[in-house]
């Protein structure tokens, strides 16, 4: 397989078997530098996939400076200790290896590092700065899983803590078209050291992207294709990337589905699914990935009055030849096809199930959570712009059925 590069789709890609190792040449393309800040994750900083890339650029001659610790679902004390130490070294541009967090982190950074200001000055209800192109460091994304799509993303969102406690109560959303990475590299081996839980959960997230965008208010042709692709390629390549981690074919079918996903809701937006599941993550550390699996068929089943038409094509993409079924049946066809894969794949099917395994797994990390965790989430989803994408109007008391059905018989704190 050849590494292909695609200059302006929508930014550069690259993509390919060994695309990560290109990495001196995608910097060189932004002149003479020779101080680079690589943000990624305490879990990844000691593997490979970091090590080896911090020995290329060394012997490109760069001078590096790694900031890890990123957690799942970045903070904003991640994102300011991160900016204080990009100062420190001076960096000129600013690479990205990992997951969305990673990648979101990064993208907050080069915001704070090039412009200065407060995460509340950079939050898009206030965005008082421009983003010129001119001014933000070059930045470079490096893709490890499958999910996100953060690697061709124009926003992130950053937790706002409490400065006491810590927990998360809120969010910053810092986004612009010129924060996307002016590089996004797209290497299958990148990802083959992802656990099966974890390419479970980010191709759950893909598909999420892919079924929220297809059903957007603001869908159109282009935002279409590509979420019908993502679906087909998610559909055809998830329970092997998750069964058969080495296998580099479904490895790749899977990053390129994910990135597929993500333009297409970067033209059309993200719903009821992403609006209910950012609280959820933020406030009870599920992965993101996870929430929203966990809501999608309760979702799919919300939205179906609105989204019957474009659900025949959500059934073909996944495999079904649905020419003869009536509407109905396509309906319960797609939410079954979706609950299929989440068994095979070993995702629960609600909160009350999550929840309780990880509690009954990790006692000395997790607690149960409070009530008042799922009235908080249900109470951003309602503020969250994701709402107005929704194919249907939805109602607080529709969120909360949504979060009754799925936390039944759940035994809170």
């Amino acid at each position: 397989m050849s590494i292909s590069v695609f200059e302006k789709f929508p930014n550069c890609l690259v993509m390919g078997i060994g695309a990560a190792e290109t990495i001196c040449d995608q910097v060189k393309r932004f002149g003479d530098i020779t101080k680079v800040a690589v943000i990624t994750d305490e879990g990844l900083k000691d593997l490979p996939i970091v090590t080896n890339l911090l020995t290329i650029l060394k012997n490109g001659d760069y001078d590096t400076c790694i900031i890890s610790g990123v957690r799942s679902l970045p903070t904003d004390a991640n994102v300011l200790d991160a900016v204080e130490n990009v100062q420190q070294f001076g960096a000129e541009i600013i690479i990205a290896i990992g997951g969305g967090s990673a990648i979101d982190c990064a993208r907050a950074v080069n915001a704070l590092y090039s412009y200065g200001g407060t995460l509340e000055d950079h939050n898009i209800s206030k965005q008082k700065y421009s983003y010129s192109k001119s001014k933000l460091k070059p930045f470079i994304a490096i893709s490890t899983t499958a999910g996100t799509g953060s690697e061709v993303a124009a926003g992130c969102g950053i937790i706002k803590t409490d400065p006491n406690t810590g927990e998360g109560i809120g969010f910053y959303i810092i986004s612009a078209p010129t924060l996307i990475p002016d590089v996004s590299i797209i290497d299958p081996l990148m990802s083959l050291s992802m656990s099966p839980d974890l390419t479970a959960a980010t191709g759950m997230d893909a598909l999420t992207h892919a079924y929220e965008s297809m059903v957007s208010t603001n869908n159109f042709p282009i935002s279409t294709a590509l979420s019908l692709e993502a679906l087909h390629m998610i559909f055809s390549n998830l329970r092997t990337a998750v069964s058969d981690g080495r296998n580099i074919e479904a490895r790749d079918a899977m990053a390129i589905a994910a990135t597929t996903a993500t333009m297409a809701f970067q033209q059309s937006g993200l719903g009821l699914v992403h609006a209910i599941s950012e609280g959820l993550s933020a406030f009870a550390l599920i992965p993101h990935g996870v929430a929203n699996a966990i809501l999608l068929p309760p979702v799919m089943f919300f939205n179906a009055p609105c989204t019957q038409g474009k659900l025949a094509r959500i059934v073909s993409a996944m495999g079904v030849d649905a020419t003869h079924f009536d509407g109905e049946l396509i309906e319960k066809v797609a939410i079954y096809k979706v609950l299929s894969l989440m068994k095979d794949i070993n995702i629960a099917d609600s909160f009350t199930k999550y929840l309780t395994a990880r509690e009954l797994s990790q006692p000395h990390i997790f607690k149960p959570i409070s009530r008042d965790i799922v009235e908080k989430s249900a109470s951003l989803a309602m503020n969250t712009s994701f709402i107005r994408n929704n194919p249907r109007d939805v109602s607080k008391s529709d969120v909360d059925a949504i979060l009754e059905l799925l936390f039944t018989d759940y035994i809170f704190s």
